[in-house]
């Protein structure tokens, strides 16, 4: 079931909660969320005695840009909860000392089931349609690379049971497929944003086939390009949407 709501999220754009600019925050949640669940696997791994800082850097960053979107879509108790728990979880992660880092993957597997609580009342949360075509094909390509991303890093972290969360073979080859398909549409419909649009696309040709590929080792050099990579694509989508929101 889950698998076909992530697919449903992915591949169609979600519809906004009365304007544009929340359906933009909307698709901003699923992504800051599956980004945080990614830079957390690259930090707390078990296996790391001396971890890459910027997978933490990014989890608090995401974490504040998550506390952002929620209060800005009004703060609902229904989106403050799953979120509280992740920060709970955080804290607790953060808070053990590495000797204690068997204890990291179980509290990670805590910290995506919260995330995926957070994307799910995200999506239940979507009501009528108002967004902007291209605020929306702005969205699915980050709500895409994030998926891919998350998924790069359960294959290579030491998770208890990860199938819930992980996308099957054929998936991430036809997101992947649907990512390069967007890009180019997006640079030869709107080519006042080519440019833009051209770096965002290069910086995930660079992770491209590591991403694809896998080793079985944990990146936090990957988690560092698309959370730029994503970032940038979520900002164009809140200037765009402001503007159709005034």
């Amino acid at each position: 079931m889950r698998k076909t709501l992530l697919l449903f999220c992915l591949l169609h754009p979600l519809l906004a909660s009365g304007n544009a600019l929340d359906a933009q925050r909307l698709n901003e949640i699923d992504s800051r969320s599956k980004l945080l669940c990614a830079s957390a696997m690259a930090y707390f791994d078990p296996r790391e005695r001396e971890p890459d800082t910027r997978g933490l850097t990014s989890v608090y960053h995401n974490l504040m840009a998550l506390d952002t979107l929620v209060v800005q879509l009004g703060g609902s108790e229904s989106l403050h909860r799953p979120l509280q728990s992740m920060r709970t979880v955080f804290e607790t992660l953060e808070g053990l000392p590495r000797k204690e880092s068997a204890q990291f993957p179980p509290l990670v597997r805590q910290l995506l089931e919260s995330s995926d609580a957070l994307q799910q009342t995200a999506l239940a949360t979507v009501t009528s349609s108002a967004s902007d075509p291209l605020a929306e094909e702005l969205g699915a390509q980050s709500r895409a690379l994030a998926s891919l991303l998350l998924d790069y890093q359960l294959r290579g972290y030491p998770l208890p049971d990860p199938q819930p969360f992980a996308l099957s073979s054929e998936q991430v080859r036809h997101f992947d497929a649907e990512v390069n398909q967007r890009f180019k549409q997006l640079q030869a419909n709107y080519p006042q944003h080519a440019v833009a649009l051209g770096k965002i696309d290069n910086t995930y040709r660079f992770v491209r086939s590591q991403l694809l590929q896998g080793n079985g080792h944990l990146s936090g050099g990957a988690n560092f390009y698309l959370d730029r990579a994503i970032s940038d694509l979520d900002d164009l989508a809140a200037t765009i949407s402001t503007v159709l929101a005034e």
